[in-house]
């Protein structure tokens, strides 16, 4: 999972609490205008991710770290290799074949 979808989520959970601290804790009522409104969204946006960043840390993955435990066991194994069978004595056998011809070559020019 990207790290971007992990803070998001955690800024979904923690704006909900923040909105209700700073609207719960107002003694008058609140005036509805656009500068008011720009104000509260910008105060909890951005103290909802500095409160995300932590909780995202200290929570979630951890959490995710034991879901790939006990959900993908196999995952650390090394990966099988394929074993490859070659034959060497064919393949020297056929270089040794190449170069003797190439010495008699050579001694038939001189």
């Amino acid at each position: 999972m990207c790290v971007l979808g992990r803070l998001t989520f955690s800024v979904y959970l923690m704006h909900i609490p923040w909105l209700i601290v700073f609207l719960g804790d107002m003694r008058q009522g609140v005036w509805v205008n656009n500068l008011n409104q720009w104000m509260l969204c910008f105060a909890v946006v951005v103290i909802s991710f500095l409160f995300a960043i932590p909780f995202s840390m200290i929570c979630e993955v951890p959490f995710m770290n034991l879901e790939k435990y006990f959900l993908m066991p196999h995952s650390n194994a090394p990966p099988k290799q394929e074993k490859v069978n070659v034959k060497l004595n064919e393949t020297s056998s056929e270089m040794t074949q190449m170069s003797d011809a190439g010495q008699s070559m050579l001694m038939k020019k001189k």
